[in-house]
């Protein structure tokens, strides 16, 4: 394999800079590059990759569905960012379809209302046993000295509404 080579002398100094294979360019000028999606269809691509956002893929799975890699979805993603886009729209789109078909079901189905409710407000229609615990009661980790009590006896009476751990 030969790599073409230009020579520039600058200032009594040779310098090699490599050359694109194909278009015999600079590198630094080149724009041929590897191929984004290794020579497949871009439209093919493009819509498997549509098709595994409708199925809320995620990203990775959704490259590998179309036949590309994950790298090059990024870098798809980075050049057309209505790609973005689309996806976001595309699982929003199904989402919705699904509640709307929860909804319709819970309207003939009473339990499936109920599980509705449960999963979308769960402290308020959530079973007790899933709720979370009532806080604990607050107590003083240090008993109260004999002169302490005399003086709280002064200002209340009433010992039970003393906090105290005895």
């Amino acid at each position: 394999m030969k790599i073409a080579i230009f020579q520039i002398q600058f200032t009594g100094m040779v310098t090699t800079i490599p050359s694109c294979r194909r278009c015999k360019k600079l590198k630094s000028l080149c724009k041929c590059g590897r191929p984004l999606f290794d020579g497949k269809n871009e439209k093919l691509v493009l819509s498997k990759l549509d098709e595994a956002f409708a199925h809320c893929l995620s990203d990775k799975d959704a490259a590998l569905y179309a036949g590309i890699s994950p790298s090059a979805y990024y870098r798809l993603i980075e050049k057309q960012p209505e790609i973005r886009e689309r996806k976001e729209r595309l699982r929003l789109e199904v989402n919705m379809a699904l509640r709307k078909v929860v909804i319709e079901h819970a309207k003939k189905d009473p339990q499936m209302a109920l599980k509705l409710l449960e999963r979308m407000q769960p402290l308020e229609f959530a079973p007790t046993a899933v709720r979370p615990p009532p806080a604990p009661e607050i107590k003083d980790p240090r008993p109260l000295s004999e002169q302490a009590k005399e003086q709280l006896m002064r200002f209340n009476p009433h010992p039970e509404t003393w906090r105290t751990t005895q």
